[in-house]
């Protein structure tokens, strides 16, 4: 192999390696508070005209929802799996401390609330949607 070639190579595989650094959910910024958006806490809010936002938790979001016009989707992730889910399906626990977790199973919520001594409490991500009627609930999902 050549020197050219393993330049090549060598440099193939660094911006490769920088792409994926600056697509990653884990490289972005919260645009509530600039920490760094981690999978298994963030929340993913589309904005009419806006696109996507990212943000570190569903503490953050609900801090930058009231000041934000013509949301239209609200994406959160399982605390237990990482998975995305819609906000209005999620199932909220709030600790002693005020910071609010999402679970997609209602069991998993009361689970972690009851090992945490916490409590389940409402939705409070949705009512922040531009048109939240439009969304169907099941009441234990």
């Amino acid at each position: 192999m050549t020197g050219r070639a393993i330049l090549a190579g060598l440099a193939a595989v660094f911006v490769a390696g920088i792409s994926q650094f600056f697509t990653s959910d884990e490289a972005r910024e919260c645009v509530q508070d600039g920490l760094a958006v981690q999978r298994a806490r963030s929340v993913v809010v589309t904005c009419q005209g806006r696109g996507e936002v990212r943000l570190c938790s569903v503490d953050c979001a609900m801090q930058w929802l009231p000041h934000e016009n013509g949301v239209t989707e609200i994406v959160v992730h399982d605390e237990q799996t990482g998975e995305p889910l819609a906000a209005h399906r999620a199932h909220y626990v709030e600790t002693s401390n005020q910071r609010l977790h999402a679970f997609s199973r209602w069991t998993d919520a009361h689970d972690f609330a009851e090992r945490s001594a916490a409590r389940v409490v409402p939705d409070p991500l949705t009512p922040w949607m531009r048109d939240p009627t439009k969304l169907e609930r099941t009441s234990q999902d």
